[in-house]
């Protein structure tokens, strides 16, 4: 099953661009709202990556390590080979590993189930809020981009993320 499409989204993660979007087309609005990407907590990265890439015919176009939040990311995105699915136009999914932590997708604490660009982070938590969501972290602004999480009323977190047009 194919993704829907996405445009490029420059997401920083320990001052680095996610691979995801780095190299995407970009022929969508990437401040339209969307869903940017899914990301699936896993317990060994290297074995999960070869599985989903060889289960789902997918593509490892990158990995990212952040010291600073002790987890491991592996970017995978369908086309045929590294060299397509990197310039695809559609959104992939983010397989993240960390040391000593069970998957447990969208609890507290946890990896989001899902990540979506929004017009206005503080906006959409305050709605959120309002029918019923918990803030699991509240609006941070980073300069490059304003990020929150929001638990829905089942648990699942959700991150938030606004980029700035740009000038």
């Amino acid at each position: 099953m194919r993704l829907l499409a996405t445009g490029a989204v420059y997401l920083l993660l320990a001052g680095i661009a996610h691979p995801v979007f780095a190299q995407s087309a970009t022929p969508q609005d990437p401040h339209a709202p969307r869903i940017a990407f899914v990301k699936i907590d896993v317990n060994d990265l290297d074995k999960s990556a070869a599985a989903y890439c060889s289960a789902l015919q997918m593509q490892d176009i990158g990995r990212i390590s952040s010291k600073q939040a002790g987890l491991d990311e592996a970017t995978l995105k369908f086309g045929d080979d590294v060299a397509g699915a990197k310039a695809a136009d559609h959104t992939g999914i983010v397989l993240v590993a960390k040391p000593g932590r069970k998957s447990l997708h969208g609890a507290p604490g946890r990896t989001p189930a899902a990540v979506l660009t929004v017009p206005d982070v503080a906006a959409t938590v305050e709605r959120g809020r309002t029918a019923g969501f918990t803030i699991v972290e509240p609006v941070k602004n980073t300069g490059a981009y304003s990020v929150a999480m929001i638990a829905d009323t089942s648990g699942n977190v959700i991150e938030l993320i606004h980029l700035p047009q740009s000038k």
